[in-house]
């Protein structure tokens, strides 16, 4: 079923600002005119996200998916990505539907994606087939609507929505990951890039959050914003040095200017040196 004309009138009526129904999802227009690099995301709940005109560029552990109009791909909870929205070259517009489908939705049809198929969980792209499709339609149709309809029929509409998305094999992405587990959020958006100069205001800006409930919700977890990042780059240290990665250019990976201040770093949290856990050279 092809997305463009069935979706693009509903989606001009959306606002840019998410719209929730209670806890069912929320719905947004995301529209530009200009190459857009949005930075690093970490949705707190999936998103399934609908491609009308332009490309989105998802970066994903170093790998670009380039999805061109019209397209469908769904964002797992807690899934780190460095997202760019271009716009069409001929129509110079970029333009996209967000739904963000809340936990108690999520919970609501949880007990179904057992008996559904599964694709890959790591697969971003979702085919659009005619279930799908119609779930969507229909549930931007009622929102949409000049009347408006009740919040419950607006839910059912979601469920629907959900339903189609597990019923296609998508429900190992849409219930990845513990929606309550902060510190694994944190540790998927700094290992997006280990180098650069994080910082928890940083963070919690890509979850989503302010900074004092960041550091609150990770208090609760017994851990700390510098305890995760010392982790993410111990973690990728380690591995480097053990597969005989020159300590300078592991330094840099992990963001340190020299690999002085990289070595007394690592001593200072492991007790060791980099020269003594590096493999050496064949």
């Amino acid at each position: 079923m092809d997305l463009l004309p069935a979706l693009r009138p509903l989606a001009e009526r959306l606002p840019t600002t998410p719209a929730w129904l209670g806890h069912g999802a929320a719905f947004s227009r995301i529209v530009t005119r200009r190459w857009e690099r949005v930075g690093v995301v970490a949705p707190a709940n999936p998103c399934l996200i609908a491609v009308l005109s332009g490309t989105k560029s998802v970066v994903r552990d170093g790998v670009d998916h380039r999805l061109t109009a019209p397209s469908l791909l769904l964002l797992a909870p807690d899934e780190a990505v460095t997202v760019v929205n271009e716009p069409d070259p001929a129509s110079g517009l970029y333009l996209a539907v967000a739904v963000e489908f809340g936990p108690d939705t999520l919970r609501r049809i949880a007990t179904r994606r057992l008996a559904a198929p599964a694709r890959g969980a790591d697969d971003l792209r979702v085919r659009p087939d005619r279930a799908v499709v119609e779930a969507l339609v229909h549930a931007l149709d009622g929102l949409t609507a000049p009347d408006g309809l009740s919040e419950s029929v607006l839910e059912a509409r979601v469920v629907e929505l959900l339903t189609a998305l597990v019923e296609a094999g998508h429900g190992r992405r849409l219930f990845a990951r513990t929606l309550g587990d902060v510190a694994a959020r944190v540790r998927s958006v700094l290992a997006v890039d280990p180098a650069a100069p994080a910082t928890a205001a940083t963070v919690a800006a890509a979850l989503h959050m302010s900074v004092a409930t960041l550091h609150r919700r990770l208090r609760a977890q017994k851990t700390g914003f510098q305890a995760l990042r010392d982790a993410v780059r111990l973690d990728l240290a380690t591995d480097r040095l053990a597969a005989g990665a020159p300590v300078k250019d592991v330094a840099a990976a992990c963001g340190f200017a020299s690999a002085g201040r990289f070595a007394a770093w690592f001593r200072s949290r492991t007790g060791r040196v980099p020269s003594a856990v590096r493999r050496p050279a064949a």
